[in-house]
């Protein structure tokens, strides 16, 4: 599913306001940090080429890629009786959504504002720590 310009904020919104158990506010920052250093390395390079790109050069796809590990991790970590973190990629699609990424990066753009979105709705909902 790709998501629409401004749709990533409805669609975190919504995401958060349907999850009973939310994760934790380090679960999901530690998640944020992974994506965040990511963008940080996608930022670099697309100042070394000018500014704008469309695709992403197979290094910077592969740690995208490898954002799913990541998520894999956190989501095997969690040892909460309700297992949050596997209801909580399973309400948001974080998963799939990294997949479907690819090298592109405006994809990745909005992937980065979808889980921005999500931490910011997270805290908005009562999220706890």
């Amino acid at each position: 599913m790709m998501i629409m310009e401004n749709d990533y904020i409805k669609q975190a919104q919504n995401c958060m306001e349907k999850l009973h158990d939310k994760p934790t506010t380090s679960q999901l920052r530690r998640f944020l940090t992974a994506v965040n250093t990511v963008r940080s390395k996608i930022d670099v390079y697309r100042d070394k080429h000018g500014g704008k790109i469309d695709v992403l050069p197979t290094e910077l796809a592969t740690e995208v890629e490898f954002l799913q590990v990541k998520l894999a991790y956190q989501i095997g970590r969690d040892s909460s009786r309700n297992h949050v973190m596997k209801s909580f990629n399973d309400e948001t699609h974080l998963m799939d959504r990294i997949k479907k990424i690819g090298n592109k990066a405006k994809a990745f753009d909005d992937f980065t504002r979808y889980v921005e979105a999500l931490v910011a709705f997270h805290k908005f909902y009562g999220g706890k720590d």
